[in-house]
């Protein structure tokens, strides 16, 4: 298989956020997790109590802030240190799905997953080729 022909860490459906990334280098970073991550991980940035139901849009729009914020405190780091690439992210997209593998043969992909007390919550990060 190519580098970037990865299967995401879970056999569960799962929602990503696919964030862009803009500047020097250009990428895109994935935030995937399972269903039960993300209703957890909304429960507890909305202050909501484990036993009350979130509903799905709520859960999706916290995890999209998560990703959100995530990705902008890396993309803040990098701009810090390599003071030139001037790197911005874009608004996140949503896909759902089951078993899904995102493939894109001109970028490298990179991927992190977080073992958290919430389950796992993985980062799919891929750079394309930049100004040198």
């Amino acid at each position: 298989h190519p580098p970037d022909l990865q299967p995401l860490p879970t056999r569960r459906s799962a929602d990503l956020r696919i964030i862009g990334l803009t500047g020097n280098p250009t990428g895109r970073v994935v935030l995937y997790a399972a269903d039960t991550v993300m209703i957890t991980l909304a429960h507890l940035m909305l202050h909501i109590e484990s036993d009350e139901k979130v509903n799905d849009e709520d859960a999706r729009e916290a995890f999209a802030e998560a990703g959100n914020i995530m990705v902008g405190n890396y993309v803040s780091q990098i701009d810090d240190t390599l003071k030139d690439k001037d790197m911005r992210i874009s608004p996140p997209g949503m896909i759902r799905g089951h078993k899904m593998k995102m493939v894109n043969l001109k970028m490298r992909s990179f991927i992190i997953v977080a073992a958290t007390d919430i389950g796992e919550l993985a980062l799919s990060i891929s750079f394309a080729g930049g100004k040198e």
